[in-house]
C-alpha cells in the first residue's frame, strides 16, 4: 500500500511540475512552439493540424488553401530535412508589420529566438479557441 501511495504522489508530483513549467505559455504561445518544433523536425502533418489558410508564408505570398499549406510544408521538410529543434525563447509581440496587420488584424505575434539571439522567426497564431497559425516570418 506505502509503494502504492509514492507511486500516485510521484505521478501527481510529475503532472504538477509539468503544468508549473508551461503555466506562463498563453494558448498563442504554445500553439506557435509546438508548430515551429514540428516543422523543423519535420513532422509535417502536425504541423499541417496546427496551421490554417490564408497563410502568410515570409511575410512575400499567401498561401490561399490549406493544401498551398501542405505542399509548402512539404516543400520546407524536402529542402531543409528533419533537423534538431534548437533551443529558443518565447515573447508575444505587441506590434505587427503593417502589411501583416493589415492581412491578418486579430492575430497575435509570438517570436522565436533561437539561442545565442541572433536569428528569430515570427508565427502569426490567431486569437480564437482553439489558436491556429496563419503565417510564420524569419
Amino acid at each position: 500500500m506505502r509503494k502504492i501511495i509514492v507511486v500516485l504522489f510521484a505521478l501527481g508530483l510529475l503532472v504538477f511540475c509539468n503544468g508549473a513549467v508551461r503555466a506562463d505559455r498563453t494558448g498563442p504561445e504554445k500553439v506557435a512552439a509546438a508548430y515551429f518544433e514540428a516543422l523543423t523536425s519535420g513532422d509535417v502533418d502536425k504541423a499541417n493540424s496546427l496551421a490554417a489558410a490564408p497563410f502568410s508564408f515570409d511575410g512575400k505570398e499567401t498561401l490561399k488553401s490549406m493544401e498551398e499549406v501542405r505542399e509548402r510544408h512539404q516543400s520546407i521538410l524536402t529542402k531543409k530535412g528533419k533537423r534538431t529543434v534548437p533551443e529558443y525563447t518565447l515573447t508575444t509581440v505587441e506590434k505587427s508589420s503593417p502589411l501583416d496587420a493589415k492581412l491578418f488584424p486579430e492575430h497575435v505575434t509570438v517570436r522565436i529566438t533561437l539561442a545565442g539571439g541572433d536569428e528569430h522567426v515570427d508565427v502569426y497564431v490567431t486569437r480564437g479557441d482553439p489558436p491556429k497559425v496563419i503565417g510564420f516570418r524569419d
